[in-house]
């Protein structure tokens, strides 16, 4: 505990034209081990049952502002120090303006409670929530859970909902069967997960169900409540659980059925003024596309646009209703609908004219072109089409794998292959990436809506102002270089242009190139596809990108290339959100966070046809579920900082399917069992995910595992950090290894592999040095190692000595330093800084998003080997490395893929 009050800046900045009043936020914030106690005064998020010492927030003026405080994780097993702190708070912040607070922590802080707290409570079988302003009522053992909503009035309470049914969620198949989750299905658990006083969140489970009470698709509906509001936050999750040949979904969505009185005004708001009327029986405003809505009155148009700010309202003599529906364009086809009865929000509206599916166009093994399935090759240099049409033929209904064609590359050869797919084979599934016949089952899709009760008419200036802020969310940015010393986000430099200004342009080009371009030129929105990335995996798609980028028909020239990257074994979620935490740009923060909840929901499977759980990601592909579940390409890194930075739970809760994935999946011998995964990170990733989530939850059935398996891994090698290019789990017991190695394999360890053992050193590394001298081990081979180079080479000093590039494995380097303190590593970040990563930096590539995560360690490791050593001193390591560098005899590195043998069992990795 500090021995002195400590305080840390929150930036916060308003990008709305909208004045906002105590405008509720909430943020995590890192901490330094030893620095903030968890004492008696914070609430516990997980399963650390401990409270914490007290923290407050103040204006710079030295007002102090309620808080609402939350351990989401503390830095051991002990639970002595908080790693990770969850604020909620309220704050005034008028127009276009930015304004500071500070945590203030340590002794002699006392924090301000609110004056009209949020409180919840059990009452009669019921789960009560009070603001002050509302009163929600929710329903023990009952389908029809949502029982009661009542706003303040001067005379009192007054109910604004209808009950039996109450507000309900439903889903509508493509033949018109409803399922709902009041009439006929199982009542769900309700359970408080966040109890206040500032925010309330309860989280209900449960199940749509047929009229005859067959279960359909699970829900969870998380409700948040604030003090001193009548708003309400939902964010509805369903996972699809059908067969997606047989079930298509035409409408799912939440109603609610409302007491409004007579006089009834329905509005909804427009990309130039609002539309609205006071005559009707319906109305529906439809988010069409990410540029085009409609609105109708009575099944006639009534108004239509590009864009809004996604709410509707409905106000009558006793009160209002204002809905809004979060990234409204951007996870369009979305809707709302009034009636005179109330009000739906629209997940999925039936009156966009299509219906969500969950099955592909890809049904059957693609045709190939390069002769894998035994049909003739077709040469695109020779311009072979009668080849190509011989392929069709062959062929008749397969889609088409383009990547077969060799990774078509130039602008004459990829307009050629285009050419002869509109000649002779028009309207035909085809794609540059990976094929695979993969469906949705088990997807799901997490939306975001907000509900204002109030017992006075709603103006369309208040529902513009409060959609408008929905929108654009405020954010609590913690003092970027105080956030990267706490080492709660491992090392990483703060943005730092004077000491780095090439790496700093670097980094920010990449970006714009990877991942805000090409979203913003191929509108890669909609439900489904919104926050993902442009796939790579091949040559082509990038290729096409830098052709015809520029192009006014650039959706269409890169229709065959796929916006599903889902993820890649080096995390490129915890890569966008190393562009982040390196920097505090809200940019960085919106891009990762959409990214994060888009491959938490839509691309790991979270049920499977045979009834086990989910947990897997589908392997980067054509599609988002085409690619079968891939243990290897399922991190959880960026999705575990995601939710230490938004406290969303949702996020938590994949991560812990993904870590109980692992934990069932286990040999006798009590170690992660992969008995034929080829590539040495089909074993190390899923260890990595275990890490990372014990380090959440410090429950020891994931630390264990993670530590022998983990430890085995390290055993089986002839020297620390040796990984061979795949490892196996063999023998009765599953102890015994078997491996395909023939000397180093540098880069085969790739996907999170130093995080991984960064953060095993941290944990285990004083009583099992393993840990260490695996880290050090490969890290020192990069560094001085005498291998022979392959094509991934960048030169070094006067006599241009080509050494491998670790790439993916960059990172390593800066944890050997931070681990050992030599200065050689250090030298080698140094020179990689300057003379690679510029060049590195130009460069296009979609998988280049990770040097996000990768860049900001290496800075790091320069700037304090400089603070310890001093500028000179790490000039001196660096002429020394090279050096020793062009003092070396290379030795010749293995070539092609090794035979599996096995090495004997592995022993005292327990």
């Amino acid at each position: 505990m500090p021995n002195r009050m400590k305080r840390i800046k929150l930036t916060i900045e308003n990008v709305c034209n909208v004045n906002r009043a105590a405008w509720p936020i909430t943020q995590g914030v890192p901490f330094a081990d030893g620095d903030l106690e968890k004492g008696c005064g914070l609430r516990p998020h997980g399963s650390n049952r401990l409270g914490g010492a007290p923290v407050r927030l103040v204006t710079p003026e030295g007002k102090p502002l309620p808080v609402q405080a939350t351990c989401l994780t503390t830095w051991r097993e002990d639970l002595s120090y908080v790693k990770w702190l969850l604020l909620d708070f309220q704050l005034d912040l008028p127009a276009n303006q930015t304004r500071e607070v500070f945590l203030e922590y340590g002794p002699g802080v006392t924090p301000l409670s609110p004056a009209q707290p949020v409180i919840v409570e059990r009452v009669s079988g019921r789960t009560r929530i009070d603001t002050g302003a509302m009163q929600v009522d929710l329903r023990h053992n009952d389908p029809n859970f949502f029982a009661a909503c009542r706003v303040k009035t001067p005379d009192g309470w007054r109910d604004t909902l209808r009950d039996r049914p109450g507000p309900f969620l439903y889903m509508v198949d493509q033949r018109g069967t409803p399922y709902d989750s009041f009439a006929a299905a199982p009542p769900p658990s309700i359970a408080v997960e966040d109890p206040g006083p500032l925010r309330v969140s309860v989280c209900v489970r449960g199940y749509h169900a047929s009229e005859d009470g067959r279960r359909f698709c699970p829900y969870a509906l998380r409700i948040h409540a604030y003090a001193g509001k009548a708003d309400l936050r939902f964010q509805h999750t369903f996972v699809f659980d059908q067969d997606p040949e047989r079930i298509e979904l035409s409408e799912v969505g939440v109603r609610f059925p409302l007491i409004l009185g007579d006089g009834l005004r329905m509005a909804f708001g427009g990309d130039q003024k609002p539309h609205r009327a006071e005559r009707f029986e319906s109305g529906q405003f439809l988010q069409t596309s990410d540029i085009e809505y409609r609105v109708t009155r009575d099944g006639e148009p009534f108004g239509s646009g590009g864009k809004t700010r996604g709410w509707g309202s409905l106000s009558g003599r006793e009160g209002s209703a204002i809905a809004v529906l979060k990234d409204v364009w951007q996870e369009y086809p979305k809707g709302i609908s009034v009636d005179r009865d109330g009000l739906d929000v629209q997940v999925w509206p039936s009156a966009c004219g299509e219906t969500l599916k969950f099955s592909t166009p890809w049904k059957e093994r693609a045709a190939y072109f390069n002769g894998y399935y035994g049909d003739p090759k077709v040469s695109v240099a020779a311009r072979d089409e009668e080849g190509f049409r011989r392929i069709l033929e062959l062929n008749p209904t397969a889609p088409l794998n383009l990547k077969s064609l060799g990774g078509v590359t130039s602008r004459e050869d990829l307009l050629w292959v285009e050419e002869m797919i509109a000649k002779h084979a028009p309207g035909r599934t085809a794609s540059y990436n990976d094929t695979g016949t993969g469906d949705g089952f088990g997807a799901a899709k997490t939306t975001e809506f907000y509900l204002r009760l109030s017992p006075g008419p709603a103006s369309d200036e208040d529902s513009e102002a409060l959609g408008l802020c929905i929108q654009e969310p405020l954010i609590a940015v913690a003092d970027v270089a105080c956030a990267c010393a706490t080492g709660a986000l491992r090392v990483i430099a703060p943005f730092d242009p004077e000491r780095f200004p090439e790496a700093e342009r670097g980094l920010d080009g990449l970006f714009e190139r990877i991942v805000a371009g090409p979203r913003r030129a191929l509108r890669t929105y909609g439900m489904i596809d919104y926050g993902d990335l442009m796939c790579s995996h091949c040559a082509s798609p990038v290729a096409m990108w830098g052709h015809f980028k520029h192009d006014p028909d650039v959706i269409q020239k890169m229709k065959h290339c796929a916006r599903s990257y889902n993820n890649e074994a080096n995390d490129q979620v915890y890569a966008v959100w190393g562009f982040y935490t390196h920097t505090g740009q809200r940019k960085y923060f919106l891009a990762a966070d959409a990214y994060g909840r888009h491959m938490a929901d839509v691309d790991i499977a979270h049920a499977s046809p045979d009834g086990s759980k989910g947990g897997l990601m589908h392997y980067h592909n054509c599609h988002h579920w085409t690619g079968g579940g891939s243990p290897s390409h399922t991190c959880t890194a960026g999705l575990m900082l995601q939710y230490y930075l938004t406290g969303n739970r949702r996020i938590l809760d994949v991560c812990r399917e993904v870590a109980d994935w692992v934990l069932a999946h286990q040999e006798p011998c009590g170690i992660y069992s992969n008995r034929n995964g080829a590539l040495v990170r089909e074993y190390s990733t899923p260890v990595a995910n275990l890490l990372e989530f014990y380090q959440a939850t410090w429950e020891h059935k994931y630390g264990d595992l993670a530590r022998r398996s983990l430890k085995w891994l390290l055993l089986s090698m002839p020297e620390p950090g040796c990984f061979p290019v795949s490892v196996y789990t063999a023998g009765a017991r599953g102890d015994e290894a078997e491996v395909e190695q023939v000397g180093w394999h540098l880069d085969q360890a790739g996907g999170m592999t130093p995080q991984m053992l960064y953060d095993a050193v941290r944990i285990f590394g004083d009583r099992e040095p393993v840990f260490k001298q695996g880290l050090v081990g490969m890290a020192h081979r990069f560094v001085l190692g005498p291998d022979e180079v392959p094509a991934s080479a960048f030169t070094v000093g006067s006599k241009k000595v080509r050494r491998r590039d670790p790439y993916f494995n960059i990172s390593l380097i800066a944890y050997a330093y931070e681990v050992t303190g030599d200065p050689v590593y250090a030298a080698f970040c140094r020179y990689y800084l300057r003379e690679r990563f510029p060049e590195v930096a130009k460069e296009t590539s979609f998988t280049y998003v990770c040097w996000g995560s990768l860049i900001p360690p290496v800075m790091e490791a320069v700037r304090r080997a400089e603070a310890k050593h001093g500028a000179e001193a790490l000039e001196r390591a660096e002429r020394e490395w090279v050096r020793q560098v062009e003092g070396m005899t290379p030795e010749p590195a293995p070539s092609g893929r090794p035979d599996r043998r096995s090495v004997g069992v592995v022993k005292e990795y327990a």
